[in-house]
């Protein structure tokens, strides 16, 4: 994490696009917040998921709506003098990719005027592997391949585990206007080795869920046994069904092999970084497989 702050505070003097990479629940749009706030921009970070709507939903959040009783603008025109941060841009629909090359695509290159705006995308699969597969329109992600970071996974920097704690106690006694001071040695333990599948966002919500239900000052594990318990139990639910095995009587290999993925991506609950790790292969090959077997990513 260092080395990501280190890169995000020289790329925020940047106007060119940057593409920051990790799992849901890294942590990218607060790295891109952090990011805009860093930089000399005055004007807003404007947010936009594609994930959460549909095309013509999408479109008109990018681009507005001049018609019809209520007309609104769109974030590429709100975003002009500070910066457009495109969650997921892997999900845009074809039809709108060609659409946001023409109207941002003089943003995607350097461009300082005040009426310009730094465009910021993210996404958990890597966009060369979408060109390939025909999902992502080549001459957009030309335009958007200058800039990367990556954003490890928090079981990938489990030194930051016990800061973050700090920081979330403390956000949520502002919201909660409580006096919570820290956790029990019991509940440390546990969170810190919990694996955190749903990564920073994760913590942050549990750290919340801990703060609500305590009186303090400290976090006691009898205050967050529910909580504690409902973790433990997805976890158990995963490490149980190891022992489960493929059954290849009377299978062909392709069968063989789409059943021990499947597997391995249950085990992993869709983790695709955990399940080719596991398999020992690199994420292109397994999402290549995933495409050629039509096996569906259900990771959160």
């Amino acid at each position: 994490m260092s080395h990501v702050i280190s890169s995000a505070k020289k790329l925020s003097k940047s106007n060119l696009p940057l593409l920051i990479y990790g799992e849901h629940g890294s942590g990218k749009t607060v790295l891109a917040q952090a990011i805009h706030n860093e930089s000399s921009r005055t004007g807003g970070f404007v947010t936009v998921s594609c994930r959460d709507s549909n095309a013509e939903e999408l479109d008109e959040i990018l681009f507005g709506r001049d018609k019809g009783a209520y007309p609104r603008s769109g974030a590429v025109e709100r975003a002009k003098g500070g910066t457009l941060f495109i969650k997921e841009i892997g999900s845009m629909p074809s039809s709108l990719q060609s659409k946001f090359l023409t109207h941002a695509g003089k943003e995607l290159v350097y461009n300082s005027s005040n009426e310009s705006f730094r465009i910021i995308v993210s996404n958990t699969i890597p966009l060369d592997i979408l060109v390939n597969e025909g999902l992502l329109n080549e001459n957009l992600y030309r335009s958007l391949k200058s800039f990367s970071i990556t954003v490890p996974s928090l079981r990938e920097r489990e030194e930051d585990i016990n800061d973050l704690i700090r920081w979330f106690i403390a956000s949520s006694n502002k919201k909660l206007g409580k006096q919570i001071v820290g956790l029990s040695n019991e509940v440390k333990t546990f969170l810190l080795e919990y694996d955190w599948p749903g990564n920073v966002t994760q913590l942050k919500n549990i750290i919340y869920q801990m703060c609500l239900v305590s009186n303090g000052p400290f976090i006691e594990n009898t205050d967050v046994k529910d909580i504690l318990q409902q973790l433990d139990h997805k976890e158990t639910k995963v490490k149980s069904s190891t022992n489960s095995a493929v059954n290849i009587t009377g299978k062909t290999l392709e069968e063989i092999e789409k059943e021990a993925i499947l597997l391995v991506m249950k085990l992993e609950n869709f983790n695709q970084s955990r399940v080719a790790k596991k398999l020992g292969v690199n994420r292109t090959t397994l999402w290549r497989k995933l495409k050629e077997m039509d096996i569906k990513n259900q990771s959160v």
